[in-house]
């Protein structure tokens, strides 16, 4: 069977012993399809060796890694399930344990389990390659998320070089680093595999614009063809500030173009007003976002929450979100408490802390802990968390404060929508807790949690990000690094379009 159907799992082979011939022909079946990133198949195939043969746990565990591809958590979470209900090898049965977390969205214990059963098997390519997509896709406490990722692929790849399912992430990587020569090949490799379009859109979309320029795209011909992959194109080119003029491009196009009278098209000109405010927000332009915004809520009729959650961290838009915090309460009380919508209580009860207004602030956050009583009730679980830890801060107990961050961080799961939330990846939370950690003098672990919002991934990081690189270079000062200071620097003078401010020493 390998050798007419060759999906190059041969390090597996022992799995097929004594299994019924049609379940090891559909894996193999599937594993040829996961290699060539047709995922749609390979989950297909997956699912009908389970069904042939239920006690089939490694193929459980690849269908689990396909349909976490395809967006299907709830799938990947039961055929997890069906692994970790067979006896498994040490290794596997760590490999089981990472991608369950993985699909819980917790980055740090999914990594965890990982490292265990690379520890066991360090040649093991299908948990590199699922180490890859955990730092790709959550966040972890503290560390570059892309850097890591990186490493976790490279290594994958150096393991199975005909493989097209790893390189995926590392041709993103080096396009956004505008390092096209190096990623060309490794593009024309992956499209040769024929992957699914939805996968090879956002990419192409990348690849044209670093490769020539903003100028040079047809951006509105994208925006009418295929305008989801123009925005996860355009996440992807502002994630860090890499491409600037392209993500600035792209979300103008997505905004101008996609005007579709449905939820979807409603959703993704949201997500595309997100990014271009914060790409402005970031390059130091709160007078155009602010422009932004208001042309967006005369147009939609939405998008003034914005003004909250910028104007309780960029001095320009507080008269603005104090604006918008009036109405609200003249609507819903002084208190908020019958704001029906949890996101925006969080918003107007982060401004007051960070104004002053402990009270409001700290009525918000108990309304938002009395909504998370209902079991399914995450989200308003961990925005009461969020903001009970700001009412600390406020009230003058930064050592609370950072003890309440820190655990929030640790143990909220990064759900797979949260990519295009204003506050689910807790980029708020995580620049207010490397500044404590600076304040007392741990500048090497404020480094560490600031660098998290290097991420490409999460939308509302790049709204932090010239704060953070600002605390990286006192941090770096502090630690007596002057290279990595002026590396620091370097960046939020590129991201601000000014000459960069260099130290000596």
């Amino acid at each position: 069977l390998p050798r007419l159907i060759p999906g190059g799992a041969g390090t597996v082979s022992a799995e097929w012993r004594n299994r019924e011939p049609g379940a090891v022909a559909q894996f193999l079946l599937g594993e040829a399809s996961f290699r060539r990133v047709q995922m749609s198949d390979a989950l297909d195939h997956y699912r009908k060796a389970i069904a042939i043969d239920s006690t089939f746990a490694f193929a459980a565990l690849r269908g689990a890694q396909a349909a976490t591809w395809k967006h299907r958590a709830a799938e990947a979470a039961a055929m997890v399930g069906v692994a970790l209900a067979q006896p498994l090898p040490p290794r596997y049965h760590e490999l089981a344990l990472g991608i369950a977390e993985y699909v819980r969205g917790r980055a740090d214990s999914a990594a965890a389990h990982l490292n265990s059963a690379l520890k066991a098997d360090p040649d093991m390519i299908v948990a590199w390659m699922e180490l890859g997509e955990v730092h790709t896709h959550l966040l972890p406490l503290t560390g570059n998320p892309d850097s890591l990722a990186d490493r976790a692929f490279t290594r994958a790849w150096q393991l199975d070089t005909a493989s097209a399912s790893v390189l995926l992430h590392p041709i993103e990587m080096r396009l956004l680093r505008g390092d096209t020569a190096a990623a060309a090949p490794l593009l024309t490799r992956f499209r040769a595999a024929n992957p699914d379009a939805g996968v090879l859109g956002p990419l192409l979309i990348i690849d044209e614009c670093v490769r020539r320029s903003a100028a040079s795209v047809d951006w509105r011909a994208h925006a009418t063809r295929a305008p989801l992959a123009l925005l996860s194109s355009a996440k992807s080119l502002a994630g860090a500030a890499a491409q600037p003029a392209c993500a600035d491009s792209a979300f103008r196009a997505v905004l101008a173009v996609d005007t579709a009278a449905t939820d979807s098209a409603d959703g993704r000109r949201f997500a595309a007003l997100l990014g271009l405010q914060a790409l402005q927000l970031a390059r130091g332009q709160p007078q155009q976002a602010a422009a932004t915004i208001d042309a967006f809520a005369t147009r939609w009729g939405a998008g003034t929450s914005l003004f909250l959650l910028g104007g309780a961290f960029v001095p320009e838009l507080l008269e603005r979100a104090r604006a918008v915090a009036r109405s609200d309460s003249a609507q819903y009380g002084a208190t908020y408490l019958t704001l029906p919508y949890s996101r925006r209580l969080w918003e107007l009860g982060l401004l007051q802390a960070r104004t002053g207004s402990v009270e409001v602030a700290a009525a918000a956050a108990a309304e938002l802990q009395r909504r998370s009583a209902s079991p399914d009730s995450v989200y308003s679980r961990a925005r009461a968390q969020s903001l009970d830890a700001f009412v600390q801060l406020a009230r003058g107990d930064s050592s609370g404060a950072e003890r309440a961050l820190s655990a929030l961080i640790t143990a909220a799961p990064i759900a797979e929508e949260y990519q295009w939330d204003e506050a689910g990846s807790l980029a708020a939370e995580r620049l207010t807790l490397a500044v404590l950690l600076q304040a007392r003098g741990a500048s090497q672990q404020a480094i560490e949690v600031a660098s998290v919002l290097d991420s490409r991934w999460h939308l509302m990081h790049l709204q932090y990000l010239a704060p953070s690189l600002a605390l990286r270079a006192r941090a770096a000062r502090s630690l007596g690094n002057s290279i990595l200071e002026q590396h620091y620097q370097a960046r939020l003078a590129a991201l601000r379009g000014i000459a960069p401010v260099t130290t000596g020493g």
